[in-house]
């Protein structure tokens, strides 16, 4: 038997092949659900709302626990993925819309809460956000309205009625929300974080890909002006070595 069979039969192997035929079988199910509950919708966020609740709700099991710290079994640096939701379901970023998963952590008792992945992009509308992909940096601003047009506003008529709900887009300064407080909570008790990366050329054509980047380490934080001059928490992370 040669040395790679021997690394191929060996029971690490063995459990992280299992944890990636379990990982396909519930990207497997999500798809085919979208099929079923919205077959002719694009991948959009409401798209990816509607299929991760009928997933709960017809199979709580088969949707994976979010609230892991750390690596995932089963999922490599680079691996793609169609929609948030489908990294939601898989337990490698829980929330479809937010940017930071929380999670009350029973390991970490000092702390009520604390961040274990986050997702973002790089754009207009995520103006602080930077990413140097050949050196595993990046800047993640935090949770609160920072859009580069202060004045823009989204207009969105209220279920039932003909009224027009107006949700402001603008910024306005950042402040230590739950989840900022969890990221900063990460910092302090050096929780690594899963960073997951949209393709924001994809997004603009109603389409969506996110890439695993891998595990992260916050190496420091701060509150300070951003490019539309409203304060901003930055988060520096840095991309642990040696994953695959």
């Amino acid at each position: 038997m040669s040395s790679s069979n021997a690394r191929a039969e060996s029971p690490e192997n063995s459990d992280e092949f299992a944890a990636r035929a379990a990982i396909k079988q519930v990207l497997a199910e999500f798809r085919q659900m979208k099929k079923e509950v919205v077959p002719l919708a694009p991948n959009s966020t409401g798209t990816a709302l509607k299929v991760v609740k009928a997933m709960r709700e017809k199979n709580p099991q088969l949707v994976m626990n979010k609230n892991h710290i750390g690596r995932i079994a089963g999922i490599k640096v680079g691996d793609t993925f169609d929609s948030r939701g489908e990294a939601s379901v898989i337990g490698l970023h829980g929330p479809v819309i937010n940017g930071i998963n929380t999670v009350k952590p029973e390991s970490v008792p000092s702390c009520d809460v604390i961040a274990n992945s986050v997702a973002f992009s790089i754009g207009n509308t995520y103006p602080d956000n930077s990413y140097d992909e050949s050196a595993g940096i990046l800047v993640f601003s935090g949770e609160g309205r920072n859009h580069p047009d202060a004045n823009m506003s989204q207009s969105k008529k209220k279920p039932g009625t003909d009224k027009m709900k107006i949700r402001p887009q603008g910024n306005e300064d950042q402040k230590e929300t739950a989840r900022n407080k969890a990221l900063i909570n990460s910092f302090l008790e050096n929780i690594p974080i899963r960073v997951i990366r949209g393709d924001p050329s994809r997004m603009a054509h109603d389409e969506e890909k996110y890439t695993y980047e891998g595990l992260f380490e916050i190496e420091k934080y701060e509150q300070k002006k951003g490019l539309h001059n409203n304060l901003v928490y930055t988060f520096h992370m840095k991309k642990k070595e040696d994953q695959r």
